[in-house]
């Protein structure tokens, strides 16, 4: 099974980017990364791969070889990169969707690329620019019908007022779910919006 997510740190452990397993897989074993234990003991492809299976983790995803069936890692680090992730969000269309979660702003609908748009609240026929204060995630429909007017003028008002994200996008797991509890050392709790605590 190599569906789940991976955390990725740099050789300083800090957190860089989440992989899926089976890009997590392909670094351990062309050593490119170790991988880390529920007690952040490193280990290297042979090491994890001949531990006792009651030392793993609690994780239930296998990787099932020939003769041998091992845990696929919550944690890797990386070997030989030494960078320090970027602190501030590039403006993009995809890390609008994430910071709005995909969900438009105005009907609360959660959807595909394809089903959303980007608003702006003052429209550029009005003046407004492209920052992170003044776009949201929107529906066609809701875009539709807000057009190039003001939200006063329509009555139509974003749930969240839109801001900067606080994350790094290249922290934020493929597909929907918490991060992993082993993963909660690395991430700064800005990283997490909601999981403080």
């Amino acid at each position: 099974m190599l569906g789940g997510n991976v955390l990725v740190l740099n050789r300083l452990w800090q957190a860089v980017h989440i992989a899926t397993a089976r890009r997590a897989i392909c670094l351990l074993y062309g050593g490119r990364a170790k991988a880390l234990d529920q007690d952040y003991v490193t280990y290297d492809w042979d090491g994890w791969a001949t531990r006792p299976e009651d030392s793993h983790s609690e994780s239930d995803e296998f990787l099932q070889g020939v003769t041998a069936r091992f845990r696929v890692p919550r944690v890797v680090q990386l070997t030989h990169f030494d960078r320090v992730p970027r602190s501030r969000v590039k403006f993009t269309r995809a890390n609008i969707y994430l910071r709005d979660r995909y969900r438009c702003q105005y009907c609360g609908m959660k959807g595909k690329k394809s089903e959303l748009n980007i608003d702006h609240l003052v429209p550029r026929s009005r003046g407004g620019g492209s920052t992170w204060e003044n776009v949201v995630v929107a529906c066609i429909p809701c875009n539709r019908r807000k057009a190039n007017r003001l939200p006063e003028e329509v009555g139509m008002f974003p749930a969240r007022a839109p801001a900067r994200p606080r994350w790094h996008p290249a922290l934020t797991p493929v597909g929907i779910g918490p991060p992993d509890p082993q993963w909660r050392p690395f991430l700064e709790a800005a990283y997490w919006p909601g999981t403080r605590g």
